[in-house]
């Protein structure tokens, strides 16, 4: 059986970028064999973003904002006003970034928040690889990721926000998932 990992809030979203971005360096257990495996290429975007509105009168306000595309297991946009579960949507959209441009919008209490921009890639690449230990799998990424540049807003009502995101990269990344028993006695 293959477990599909797929963020669904920012906490994973942070893991997931972790991972993709090979920061994790857990190793799988060196006594394990490898039994069945599924190798997928994995392509998209990670962007974590933070935002004060523009203007004087909303000094107080503060935005999140998590962008996730994965060519394979979908998308995932999520928007926090002021760090309040009550001001979260979290949304699946079909199509987050096209051509380097991103506009897509949640309801958040029943008003429409609207991220828009473009992205742009960095030419230089870093190497990723990683193997790490997932609940009995045996997770091994190898591929590169490239740096963001991005210039992103949200609009939520009467209020601007513009977003600065940290981190930011692009994924190009191939994932080969095994199942993995142990040796052990």
């Amino acid at each position: 059986m293959h477990r599909t990992i797929r963020p669904t809030h920012r906490a994973t979203t942070v893991a997931g970028a972790a991972l993709v971005a090979g920061v994790l360096g857990a190793a799988a257990p060196a006594t394990a064999e490898v039994t069945q495996s599924e190798t997928t290429r994995e392509r998209g975007y990670v962007l974590e973003c933070q935002g004060i509105p523009l203007g004087r009168d909303h000094d107080h306000r503060q935005a999140r904002v998590t962008l996730y595309e994965n060519n394979r297991y979908g998308n995932e946009l999520v928007i926090t006003l002021d760090g309040r579960p009550r001001r979260t949507a979290i949304t699946h959209p079909d199509d987050l970034v096209v051509k380097g441009e991103v506009r897509s919008a949640a309801r958040i209490r029943g008003h429409r928040a609207v991220v828009v921009g473009n992205l742009g890639r960095d030419k230089r690449r870093t190497a990723v690889h990683e193997e790490h230990d997932d609940g009995g799998q045996l997770i091994t990424v190898d591929g590169t990721h490239r740096r963001v540049r991005s210039d992103l807003g949200l609009l939520y009502r009467t209020v601007s926000f513009q977003l600065v995101c940290d981190p930011a990269f692009f994924y190009d990344l191939t994932v080969t998932r095994s199942e993995a028993t142990d040796d052990q006695q």
